[in-house]
This record gives structure tokens, sequence and C-alpha cells, in this order.
């Protein structure tokens, strides 16, 4: 015997869950009705942590036949976003009666189709619409969002019934942050009033009326907007070396797991070019952004307030609400990047024993970019030469223009060519063998 647990309590344990177990996209429990066409319906699911929605993603709800096939599925509603706990949909005027009817729900971005709801009663009958309306919507094109975009703690938001006339109305709140579901709230009165904290919320309203259910839900944003990565100083790169990277706060009460997960975050990186990261995109990196400089920072500047720093790539980055803008406070910081310098000699095309063979130094100094100047300076070096793993002593703290003369007794030696010098980042040194 198969026991259902009833719909209330479904309902309450699905919506709880921030993100399914596995890959994908979960369809939740749905309330199975009676509904009649012309009415509302709200399709509510899971996104796992594997999954990585991409900001332009579209999700878009499906309804089956009455047998609950989608071999000929009508779309009934889309949401646009990387985020969504929810898709609201209408059925179709002229849907025909039956107790088969399921909903799933498709992502545009990667194309992901979800599991299949629980089957539903759709049956002739007036149409019943669940709505509220509130007063502080996120994006004037979308009803189906509000709240703050700077999110405050204990803060009152308005709901106002605006369902089919004479139907019952309640909502259920989930915290999606951690889980934790209100007390059901019914519309005994035309507005209801739900304290907040600083967290995104899915609001399912469901109306009833002479037995058929409208359902609708909204997401209620107030999240506090964080951009933690860790970009203390300035930062010294040389060209070759392993990419510039920063870390990024996620866990704790600071990271950016607590922002609203729709917000993206953008890193220009000073060079003419910029990274759009999601949250997963940045757990997926083990908590860091990164960057490989092509070209050295040397003629570029950047004003920091009263003050101008000379051959440096200003960094900026932002956390962007998709209905917001920019929320939060960016980061401002800089990379001075600069070519990093060779250690290197050219090897005589003949060598004699006891006859003088001389080394060339070829060696590339590089730039040094922290000056008050409008340019890169060449560094400053000095090279010293060594024969068998032993320092030559006519050799020490030479210029570049030194070459090595040496005579050398019959048998197999190696050189070294080793440099001090001034760069951020110093040449290692390097060894033929002859």
């Amino acid at each position: 015997m198969t026991r259902r647990l009833p719909v209330t309590t479904v309902l309450l344990f699905f919506l709880s869950l921030s993100f399914a177990f596995g890959e994908g996209i979960s369809v939740n429990a749905l309330d199975a009705g009676p509904y009649a066409p012309g009415s509302s319906i709200a399709g509510i699911f899971s996104i796992s942590a594997a999954t990585n929605i991409r900001p332009d993603n579209t999700f878009e709800l499906y309804l089956s036949n009455a047998s609950g096939s989608f071999a000929s599925e009508v779309r009934i509603g889309t949401f646009k976003g990387l985020y969504s706990t929810f898709v609201n949909g209408v059925i179709p005027t002229g849907t025909m009666p039956g107790a088969g009817y399921k909903l799933r729900i498709k992502s545009t971005n990667p194309a992901v189709v979800s599991t299949e709801s629980t089957a539903f009663e759709i049956k002739a009958g007036a149409a019943v619409a669940a709505r509220i309306t509130n007063r502080t919507p996120l994006s004037p094109s979308s009803t189906e969002l509000f709240g703050n975009c700077s999110g405050r703690a204990n803060y009152n938001f308005n709901m106002e019934n605006a369902s089919t006339t004479g139907a019952a109305v309640s909502a259920l709140i989930t915290n999606e942050l951690n889980g934790t579901v209100a007390p059901i709230i019914n519309f005994n009165v035309s507005a209801k009033t739900y304290t907040a904290q600083q967290a995104h919320y899915t609001v399912f309203i469901k109306a009833v009326k002479d037995g058929i259910v409208g359902t609708r839900a909204y997401m209620l944003v107030n999240n506090r907007p964080l951009t933690a990565f860790g970009t203390a100083g300035k930062t010294d790169v040389c060209l070759g070396d392993d990419p510039l990277s920063f870390n990024v706060i996620v866990n704790g009460n600071e990271g950016i797991g607590n922002n609203y997960p729709g917000t993206t975050y953008r890193v220009d990186w000073g060079d003419n070019s910029n990274d759009i990261y999601t949250l997963k995109d940045i757990i997926a990196a083990s908590n860091e952004v990164k960057h490989t400089y092509m070209r050295d920072a040397c003629g570029s500047k950047i004003s920091l307030g009263n003050s101008t720093v000379y051959n440096a790539f200003g960094i900026s980055i932002y956390a962007e609400s998709p209905y917001c803008g920019v929320v939060g406070t960016p980061i401002s910081t800089y990379a001075r990047v600069s070519k990093r310098p060779t250690n290197r000699f050219d090897i005589p095309n003949t060598l004699c024993t006891n006859t003088p063979s001389i080394f060339v130094n070829t060696s590339t100094l590089g730039t040094n970019p922290d000056t008050n100047s409008p340019e890169c300076e060449t560094n400053k070096a000095t090279f010293t030469w060594y024969v068998d793993g032993e320092v030559v002593p006519d050799a020490i703290d030479k210029p570049i223009s030194y070459s090595l003369s040496y005579k050398f007794s019959p048998g197999t030696h190696t050189i070294t060519l080793e440099s001090t010098t001034s760069a951020a980042c110093p040449p290692t040194p390097t060894t033929q063998t002859i």
C-alpha cells in the first residue's frame, strides 16, 4: 500500500530545500488541485549543486496531456535568470478535464529537463487566480519579485491580496538561505505583513474558491549584499607566471553565499578584459578568480583618490543583481604587470682546451613598473658566472655587458649564469653543459 503525505506537509518539506541531490532540476511536490482552465499554477523546483545555470538562461514551465505524456507538451510560463525556485504559469483555456496532468521545467542554458511533477487534476469550472501585490518590486518588468536591494534586518514587507474575489487565500513562506518555513499566513484580511531577515524567500500563494485551486509563487529578496574578495594591497605580476588570483570568501557570515543566488560577480581586470562569475563558478574554482595577463602594464595609469599610479592596471570587482544593478561596495585594487627578466648566454661555436672561450651574456633585463613616471624603467641587474658549480672569482656581480672568458681543461663542464635584480619577479639561473 502506498501512503501519501498530506499535500501541505509535502509542500512544507520540499519548499524548504535549496538544492536537490544529484544533478539537474527537480520539480517539488505539486498541489493536487483540482485546477480549472485559466487558473494560475506555480511549478516549484530546486536546482542541484552540480548544475551551473548561466545568466542568460530562461526557465520554461510545460504542461503534459491528461495522461501525463509530454509528447505534445504546452509551454505555459517562463522565468528569465540563472536562479529561481519557481515558474508561474496559467492553465490554457480549452484544456480538457483529466486527473493525470503533470508539469515539468526546462532550462535553456544549459539545456536541462527536470523531473516530472506528481499528477494533478484539471476540471471544468471558473478559473481561480492566486495573486498578491507589493509596493517594493525589484524590477518594473516583473511583479513576481519584490524586496530590498540593500537588505535590512527585521524589515516588514506588506503583502496585499489580489487573488480572485471570494477565494480563501494563504501564503507559505520559505527562507531559502536556511530552509526554515514560517507558519502559514491566512489572508482573513486584505493585507498581511511579514518580517523578513537578511535572506531570500519563496512566497507560495494558494487560493481556493468553490473547490477550484489556483497557485502562484513570488521571490522576496532581502539579502545583505557582500563582495568578499581578498585583494589587499598592490599586486606584482610577471608575464608568463601563474595567473593573478584573488581568494573569495564564500562561507560564513561575511561570505558571498549569503547573497541572492542570482547575483553575478564582474571583475574588470584593467587590460580591456572582464570576466563574469556566478557563485557556482567561484565554488568550482576552489573559491578563487583568476586572470592571465597577455601584455605588461607599461604606459597604463590609474587614479586612486588624489594620486596617480603609473604602469598599473586598475582592477574593479562588482557584485551585480539582475534586478538592482551593482549592489554592495565595489572593490578596487591594481596590478603592476611587467616583463620578467631572463638569464641566458651564448656558447661559442668552437671550444678548445687551454684557449680562452668567450660566453656572451644575452640576458634580458625586463621592465620595472614600480616608478613614478609614465613609462616603465629597465630593471637594474648584476650577473655572476659559475663553472662546474664554483663561482668564477673575476666574474662576480658583473654588468650585462660583461662576457665570460674562461680556459677549460678536457672533459665535460657546466656553465651557470645567475643574476641579482631589482625585478619584482627575479629570473631563475640558467645552466648549460659543454
